[in-house]
């Protein structure tokens, strides 16, 4: 069964989001550590985005729950549902991805130029978790849950943002 909760917790994320682009106006010495301002705000991209991605991509396949046999019997192979829940669910993450990036360089004053290879990496990293997200939810589903919280909270969801987690860290140390 859809449970209307995920759409409240979706409408809760839009003022933390908020919140983070709200803060960025109080960090001290902007004009100094412009560079380190720069590559934080990047790493804070992805990794909003690894956590939206584990939120509501992940558990994509296992909300099917016991609807996916009809997949499964059908001559529609699982790879295309897989394939329409990324495509279908990175969309707005993309959308997402690109206010960020041009609020966050709007706020922080940064320098124009590298607007547009900024905006290019945010997206391949979006495209990156993304697939990372629906790949992990279709390879460690969980069908049997009480509340879907727990498909995010369990061992594949945790595995999942170790590895968002790792690949952010090492994203923001090869632009260094």
């Amino acid at each position: 069964a859809r449970d209307l909760s995920r759409w409240s917790q979706l409408v809760m994320m839009i003022p933390l989001i908020g919140f983070y682009l709200l803060n960025m106006q109080l960090l001290p010495f902007r004009d100094q550590f412009r560079e380190i301002y720069y590559l934080l705000n990047l790493f804070m991209i992805a990794f909003i985005q690894a956590a939206i991605g584990a939120r509501y991509l992940f558990p994509s396949i296992s909300w099917e729950g016991p609807a996916l046999w009809l997949v499964r019997v059908s001559p529609y192979p699982v790879w295309r549902l897989v394939l329409l829940k990324f495509l279908f669910l990175t969309f707005p993450l993309l959308v997402l991805t690109l206010i960020l990036c041009l609020l966050s360089f709007w706020i922080l004053d940064f320098d124009q130029m590298a607007l547009p290879s900024s905006l290019l990496m945010a997206l391949m990293t979006t495209l990156f978790l993304s697939g990372l997200a629906v790949g992990f939810g279709a390879i460690l589903p969980r069908f049997r849950y009480e509340h879907h919280l727990e498909i995010s909270l369990g061992p594949g969801g945790v595995l999942y943002m170790l590895t968002a987690l790792f690949f952010c860290i090492v994203y923001i140390s090869l632009i260094m």
